[in-house]
């Protein structure tokens, strides 16, 4: 059996590399991979499910952006946002799906929540359109919602990114592993960034996904009971 959602979730998130935050905030767009950077993929299943629908469709490339609806996992900042590298954005989720049907720029854009399949039901109900969208039930804890653009041969002007309104974001979240010093200055930076592209809604943490001091606080007060 897949897992369906009962409701839809009212965030996405989108985990990348610091290096492209500045440009994603400064125009408001989400960078789209391509079949290079595709190759990179650590699941060789999704990789390979992107290619075949390609090279069935006679497509020159499948570009693809990645968001998760899940809670903040461990996993999501170590695959996905490169660790210490990382940061993540979060959007509410009716306004950028808004977007990604209404914006200049993503009409050529195809969003979907992705399907999570065990082998037996792949096999008896998997859909070609929809293989760019399938994933094996192990990856069904991300709760992806995944955007494509097909390319077809010659499409040097399809577009390479998402293009989002300012207030479909709602907070940035750095990765846990850099330091302190370093978040204050990163988030120093990107609050004036922030305002200078019309965004001093949005709210800059910092995730406490491996290092929680109310967690570690509580571990101190059961170890004083402890005779």
């Amino acid at each position: 059996m897949t897992s369906q959602r009962k409701t839809a979730p009212k965030e996405l998130k989108k985990y990348m590399k610091i290096e492209r935050l500045k440009d994603a905030l400064e125009n408001k767009r989400i960078y789209l991979s391509g079949q290079e950077d595709q190759e990179k993929w650590e699941d060789g299943n999704d990789r390979e499910l992107v290619n075949i629908y390609r090279k069935q469709k006679k497509l020159s490339d499948v570009r693809v952006t990645c968001f998760n609806a899940a809670a903040d996992k461990y996993h999501f900042w170590d695959i996905f946002g490169g660790r210490d590298k990382g940061v993540c954005l979060r959007f509410n989720r009716r306004k950028l799906l808004a977007n990604i049907k209404e914006l200049d720029g993503n009409q050529k854009l195809r969003g979907k929540d992705v399907e999570y399949y065990n082998i037996k039901r792949f096999e008896k109900e998997g859909k070609f359109e929809n293989l760019a969208f399938s994933k094996r039930s192990f990856y069904s804890d991300e709760n992806e919602y995944r955007v494509i653009c097909d390319v077809s041969a010659g499409g040097s002007l399809s577009p390479r990114y998402l293009r989002f309104c300012g207030d479909a974001l709602e907070q940035v979240y750095f990765n846990s592993w850099i330091s302190h010093s370093a978040y204050t200055e990163l988030r120093a930076k990107y609050l004036v960034v922030l305002k200078n592209a019309n965004m001093g809604h949005v709210t800059i943490h910092r995730s406490r996904v491996t290092s929680y001091a109310k967690w570690r606080d509580i571990a101190q007060k059961i170890a004083k009971f402890e005779k």
